[in-house]
């Protein structure tokens, strides 16, 4: 999605200014009235396109056979999330995937505690500021002379 909306910007943008070109060669005539409503329409409507775009293609949470039918029906690539591994790419939330999330759906499939990690190493920075152990000397700054 971030790369769609950064997309959707960039071409906003790039319409935008050829229609705000356009504009000052038109000078204050009939035709300036009518680019400024285009600009305002266009400002309104991108982000909304490039959303339903980036939705069409993702297929999220479905059963396996419909996900799988609709992969080879439509001439775009598809994304799943839950949902075939006949779809054309796959995408999982980071945090799901490497054990972050104290509840993660039915799809996910854990690749790793990072969480049991995170928590081991906090546990023993806590351990060792409360013990005054950490900063030790080596860790710290000395003054130059």
């Amino acid at each position: 999605y971030a790369r769609l909306h950064g997309g959707g910007i960039t071409d906003t943008m790039g319409a935008g200014l050829i229609l705000v070109g356009l504009m000052f060669q038109a000078g204050w005539t009939l035709a300036l009235g009518k680019l400024v409503l285009i600009l305002l329409f266009l400002l309104m409507t991108s982000p909304t396109a490039c959303h339903a775009l980036a939705q069409s293609a993702l297929l999220e949470a479905m059963a396996e056979p419909l996900a799988a039918r609709i992969t080879k029906a439509v001439p775009i690539p598809t994304i799943g999330i839950g949902a075939s591994v006949e779809c054309d790419g796959q995408i999982l939330v980071m945090e799901d995937m490497m054990g972050l999330s104290p509840r993660v759906p039915k799809f996910v499939k854990e690749f790793g505690k990072v969480g049991d990690a995170i928590s081991g190493a906090i546990e023993a920075y806590a351990k060792e500021v409360r013990a005054r152990t950490f900063p030790a000397p080596e860790h710290t700054y000395d003054v130059k002379d």
